[in-house]
């Protein structure tokens, strides 16, 4: 209990490594968020370990879905790896925002439980802080990046998310929805693989391009997504 309740550096660098080691292994933020919110809500749990614990669970979240770019290939590395930088600037922008607020705030006791400046309060102000900056920043980006001109020499390589899927629990109708595209997709794409194999006969020198080495890997990454989707 005094451990808890004290809000000491040294006890905000233990809860920060125990919520971060715990949302990597369980991977239920939502559920260890809840329960932060349930015991300081009962006053059981100090301000800064909570805040603390808030931001270890959501840089212990960026981390390991930043690994997912170790699966992925082309502009799809490209793009997740972009995604997971501006998701921890707009973590570290809340961190050091966070902090020194409660610090402060903290310091010249101005948490006052019966005004809207409560506890409870703050730790929801971090919560939206964060997705608030993490959803902005995303949202800036996407909007530029589709207005950037694609170079038609180049190539990238879809599909190869295909190795995600087992990794995350899906709902029925995003399973059903995969599976139906999934089979579309490789159809059109063993499709176009037999119409460039009759132009090859007919033009040898296509075979200096990269497109039957795109087309080949995206063949290869829908045939993988198609047997994972069938064990879940």
């Amino acid at each position: 209990v005094l451990f808890l309740l004290d809000g000491h550096l040294m006890n905000m660098i233990s809860f920060f490594l125990l919520f971060y080691f715990l949302e990597w292994i369980i991977r239920k933020e939502y559920v260890l968020i809840a329960l932060l919110f349930y015991f300081l809500n009962r006053s059981e749990l100090h301000i800064h370990l909570a805040t603390m614990a808030i931001l270890a669970i959501y840089l212990s979240r960026i981390s390991y879905l930043w690994w997912l770019a170790v699966d992925t290939e082309s502009e799809t590395k490209k793009i997740w790896k972009t995604i997971g930088t501006l998701q921890l600037t707009a973590w570290g922008f809340v961190a050091i925002a966070t902090i020194s607020t409660v610090d402060y705030i903290q310091i010249n006791h101005l948490f006052n439980e019966a005004s809207s400046l409560n506890r409870f309060n703050f730790l929801c102000i971090t919560v939206l802080l964060y997705h608030s900056f993490s959803h902005l920043f995303l949202s800036l980006w996407g909007h530029f990046y589709l207005q950037k001109k694609i170079e038609p020499s180049g190539l990238p390589t879809y599909y190869s998310t295909a190795n995600w899927f087992l990794r995350f629990n899906m709902s029925y109708y995003l399973q059903s929805l995969l599976k139906s595209k999934i089979t579309q997709q490789l159809e059109n794409h063993l499709k176009n693989e037999l119409q460039f194999q009759e132009l090859k006969t007919q033009n040898p020198t296509l075979a200096k391009f990269s497109l039957e080495t795109v087309l080949k890997s995206e063949i290869a990454h829908l045939k993988e997504a198609n047997l994972r989707i069938s064990k879940i």
